[in-house]
């Protein structure tokens, strides 16, 4: 996390800003950043959940599948930045029964957020393989990009990285020297939309997909929609979190929620929304 203090208030800032640029332009971000190229964004529905049974954990998947009828999950791996027993029993039975209850129609992700050593990590992700799994996500520390790059050399089911890292040089090292095979700076912990989309302008050199990760709830959902609207490389699936109803956002050209696994994005002016005025006069004044 060594870049959030400066990068988040800096993308909270470009986002506000690049919003009152459209308003202005009276164009969607999307437009702003090189041109709209897709207004149909499939997502992908992700669990946040560790500790829990197999079973418990498909419950809560298929809840979240028939919500938003998201034809592509993601779920959790290890203890979180380490493994134990449980953890490895979890794993090792929540991947074939994910499988099973979903079907092949089913895109499916998994996410270690650097839980595993190397054997362990190729011992899961030849698992994942034999199921079909979309990608496995950060199966060793963030940072440690040599064991990373061996992972993603040893594995056929891709790895994906980028979510923590804040500097453009090292995703430079990420791309030039395929040490993840799908590229993913998250908004937020990133530094914004220009910084990302940079990022996947050297994937799509390298003929690499550049997926974002999304931190935030509140407008992050829509944050990643309008990236993927103008990036050629963004994947099949983006990350959508849902929409948080207490922030009270309306939009002329878009439900602002999944339907059939798919978001559509704004077309109005900026990020394409608008906020009750009456929440916005509410907000108290820090002096």
């Amino acid at each position: 996390w060594q870049g959030l203090p400066f990068w988040v208030p800096t993308a909270s800032v470009e986002f506000a800003v690049l919003d009152l640029l459209g308003q202005v332009a009276k164009k969607p971000i999307g437009e702003l950043l090189g041109g709209v190229r897709q207004r149909e964004i499939a997502v992908y529905r992700a669990s946040g959940q560790r500790g829990n049974s197999p079973e418990e954990e498909l419950a809560y998947l298929q809840k979240l599948v028939s919500e938003t009828g998201a034809k592509a999950i993601k779920f959790r791996l290890g203890a979180r930045m380490r493994y134990d027993d449980a953890s490895t029993r979890r794993d090792l039975a929540l991947i074939p029964m994910t499988r099973k209850v979903f079907g092949d129609g089913m895109a499916i992700h998994a996410d270690a957020n650097g839980s595993y050593d190397i054997p362990m990590a190729l011992r899961i992700g030849k698992i994942m393989q034999e199921h079909g799994l979309a990608f496995m996500e950060e199966p060793t520390a963030f940072d440690c990009y040599d064991e990373t790059k061996e992972i993603a050399d040893a594995l056929p089911i891709p790895v994906a990285g980028g979510e923590q890292e804040s500097s453009l040089r090292r995703f430079r090292w990420m791309i030039e020297h395929r040490g993840v095979d799908v590229v993913q700076p998250d908004l937020f912990y990133f530094g914004g939309f220009i910084r990302s989309i940079r990022v996947a302008r050297m994937a799509a050199a390298a003929g690499m997909p550049c997926t974002p990760h999304m931190s935030d709830g509140g407008l992050g959902y829509l944050y990643v929609a309008h990236y993927a609207s103008c990036v050629p490389n963004a994947g099949p699936f983006q990350e959508y979190k849902g929409r948080d109803e207490s922030l009270p956002v309306s939009s002329e050209s878009s439900p602002l929620k999944s339907v059939n696994g798919m978001l559509t994005v704004p077309t109005g002016p900026g990020l394409g929304v608008t906020i009750d005025p009456a929440f916005v006069k509410s907000a108290a004044t820090l002096t």
